[in-house]
């Protein structure tokens, strides 16, 4: 296996395979693929979406824990500033702004560069731990999931995003659940997968956010596979789309009340023997596109 980046940029080795499950649009099923296919499969499932995660619904924790996760922002001693400036000047994201009598520090668009502390020619500035949401392991049945829980009002997922998948690094096969959207969230889940499982529907929505999305897995140089949810409802027809971006189309599932209805009661869909059958199928045919 290729060596993979870790939230502090070193690299580490990871058995098994990491494969994400994304869309661009929210709403299409990107949760139902991920819960059902790591059941199959006995992968660990990591819900990424930690500003609203859901994964945890489909299963009774039964042994877990939480562990805080924090970032650095900059804090002053003003006893030892003289407002020079330096700091300020040297921040990309206006985080900090010189005012006549102090400096103000704007923590919520701070990106923990650390640039201010270095460029600090009185050693004014140090840099303290802010509490940016919490990681949650849970243990349930044969499987481990594991899911983020943002804290209100935090800016941005990413600091905590990296703490998750730092936590993959010692596991084996992982399913991860990415937020919806084609932002920083989104490219900070879906980085260093070996494959990227985008799940659509046949909608003009559905097929303009999957456009978004395959073009950000491909900047990111991953490969991306299809899976077209509510297969059979009346909207666009999908197929050529992919077929002209080059997308191998892995799985449908079909248009059904009998799904949803299942699905909003927090039901797996493979507990049934049919759907069972078509997950691990999935799987094999992802496994097939991740390589050895």
């Amino acid at each position: 296996m290729p060596a993979r980046s870790t939230a502090t940029g070193m690299t580490t080795e990871r058995t098994g395979h990491c494969l994400s499950i994304a869309s661009g649009k929210g709403g299409t099923g990107k949760t139902l693929v991920a819960t059902n296919l790591s059941a199959v499969s006995g992968a660990r499932l990591a819900d990424l979406d930690v500003e609203a995660p859901n994964c945890h619904l489909f299963h009774e924790c039964q042994s877990g824990s939480s562990e805080a996760v924090y970032r650095q922002v900059p804090q002053v001693d003003t006893a030892s500033c003289d407002l020079c400036g330096e700091c300020a000047r040297a921040c990309l994201f206006g985080a900090i702004l010189r005012l006549p009598d102090r400096l103000l520090l704007q923590e919520d668009v701070c990106h923990s560069c650390g640039a201010c502390q270095v460029v600090c020619p009185r050693q004014a500035v140090s840099m303290r731990p802010r509490k940016t949401g919490s990681v949650v392991h849970c243990h349930y049945g044969d499987g481990d999931l594991l899911y983020g829980r943002l804290r209100i009002g935090e800016p941005s997922p990413v600091p905590l995003i990296r703490a998750m998948k730092s936590c993959l690094q010692e596991g084996s096969d992982a399913v991860l659940d990415c937020p919806p959207g084609t932002g920083c969230a989104v490219l900070e889940s879906m980085r260093d997968s070996d494959l990227c499982l985008m799940v659509t529907e046949p909608t003009v929505f559905g097929l303009h956010d999957l456009r978004l999305a395959v073009k950000l897995a491909r900047k990111l140089e991953l490969p991306v596979a299809v899976v077209i949810n509510k297969d059979g409802l009346p909207g666009t027809d999908i197929v050529p789309e992919c077929q002209d971006m080059g997308l191998e189309i892995l799985a449908r599932i079909p248009f059904s009340r009998g799904i949803a209805e299942s699905y909003a009661q927090g039901h797996l869909l493979c507990e049934k023997d049919e759907y069972r059958k078509a997950f691990l199928e999935l799987w094999r045919r992802c496994q097939e596109l991740m390589g050895p």
